[in-house]
């Protein structure tokens, strides 16, 4: 099952969705869905099972100490798509997080340590720019934050996946979704490693929900949390859902022994 741009195709037969016998098999999990406005406390709601499955990832990146990835990520900020891709080095204690860009910005270089520089995060361009020096910038600060959706203090597979399990633990209180699971999918932005994809669906819009279609990517080797990608409701019923958010984590290494080195501008090895 491939997840390539996003679209749930079969290489084979290039269908929407297929389920077949000899050949291969996926297992979907789809449960009935109640109405959007009325708590499913009496019944087994259908996001108790994907929640279960996030947790668990959950645990499993919060057991890390460290870890260095590739970092992409697309959002929206100001009505524009804003996307990037940066080598990360990640730290969770304290959290501390080095990002060296590669597309677009190549070059430019960001750290942030938590209860260091004031609380600011200290960044760097490339070419004529580069003359101005280090720049020390609130995280939330409008510049900071001109090309992402999210500071920088939210980086990081835990944040991702929390910000995911709190917002199926608030839909988790109304009816109206649909779940399904693709155990054995692939994307081309995380290479031939199979993942579990945990797919939730608000076939209408609500107030209470943010999002049409939320997919969370597990994966099956490692149980990482590598990526989260949000839809937003079409504005007609024909109509394609818009691709709102994106973060995706590849060529994770966990424990890679980290140290202060690798999130200070001293380090000889950065351009500061």
């Amino acid at each position: 099952m491939s997840f390539s741009n996003d679209r749930v195709t079969n290489s084979a037969h290039g269908c929407r969705l297929l389920i077949s016998g000899i050949v291969s098999i996926v297992f979907i999990y789809a449960l009935p869905c109640a109405a959007a406005d009325t708590p499913t406390a009496k019944s087994v709601h259908p996001l108790i099972r994907a929640l279960k499955y996030a947790r668990s990832s959950q645990q499993t990146i919060e057991n890390a100490k460290d870890y260095t990835a590739e970092f992409s990520k697309s959002d929206i900020v100001g009505g524009q798509v804003h996307a990037h891709t940066t080598l990360l080095k990640y730290r969770a204690k304290p959290m501390s997080a080095y990002l060296k860009f590669k597309d677009p910005h190549a070059g430019r270089e960001v750290i942030f340590v938590q209860g260091k520089n004031s609380g600011n995060l200290l960044a760097h361009e490339t070419g004529l720019a580069s003359l101005i020096g280090t720049i020390s910038l609130l995280p939330t600060s409008t510049r900071a934050m001109s090309e992402s959706k999210h500071p920088i203090t939210e980086i990081g597979m835990a944040k991702l996946v929390i910000g995911l399990i709190d917002q199926w633990e608030a839909e988790s209180k109304f009816g109206e979704i649909d779940v399904q699971y693709f155990p054995q999918a692939t994307h081309k932005k995380l290479g031939k490693q199979e993942h579990l994809v945990i797919q939730a669906v608000h076939p209408r819009r609500r107030r209470q929900f943010n999002f049409h279609r939320s997919r969370l990517w597990i994966d099956r080797k490692t149980n990482l949390p590598v990526r989260v990608a949000h839809w937003g409701f079409p504005a007609r019923p024909n109509d394609k859902p818009p691709l709102l958010e994106e973060y995706t984590y590849r060529n994770v290494k966990l424990n890679v022994g980290l140290k202060d080195i690798d999130f200070d501008v001293k380090n000889p090895k950065y351009a500061y």
